[in-house]
């Protein structure tokens, strides 16, 4: 009984922090599909459609002046996100440039991730920090 119950007891923890790392990796695959889906979009549209983070509900959306909101995901309440140089949205022209390269940071319970975008037709990547 003794050493069941100290296996169960090591084993739950483990099992809280294997799910806080899949939640991140989820978010950010998710994330970086949703700003190809931007990329792709703004290829089509002569409107400027872009990302924008809302902190008060915890979510970003994806909108543009015509188009309206296109998409709109939520991220846990208890996540960091800080636009840095990117507080004005994130949008790609309609060659499939970024117009304003800059970095995002993302904290998490656990751990800190940056995500970049690079100028150019690149859309980003994820540095974990």
């Amino acid at each position: 009984m003794g050493i069941w119950s100290l296996l169960f007891l090591l084993a739950v923890p483990l099992q809280y922090s294997v799910l806080d790392n899949q939640e991140d990796e989820q978010f950010l695959k998710t994330f970086q599909s949703d700003i190809l889906f931007l990329q792709n979009i703004s290829y089509a549209s002569s409107s400027r459609i872009e990302l924008v983070f809302d902190h008060t509900n915890h979510c970003y959306t994806i909108e543009g002046l015509d188009e309206g909101t296109l998409l709109k995901r939520s991220f846990p309440a208890e996540w960091d996100i800080d636009e840095r140089t990117m507080k004005e949205g994130i949008s790609f022209n309609n060659h499939g440039t970024i117009r304003k390269p800059g970095r995002i940071q993302i904290d998490t319970p656990s751990t800190r991730y940056q995500i970049i975008f690079p100028l150019g037709k690149g859309r980003c990547y994820v540095e974990k920090l």
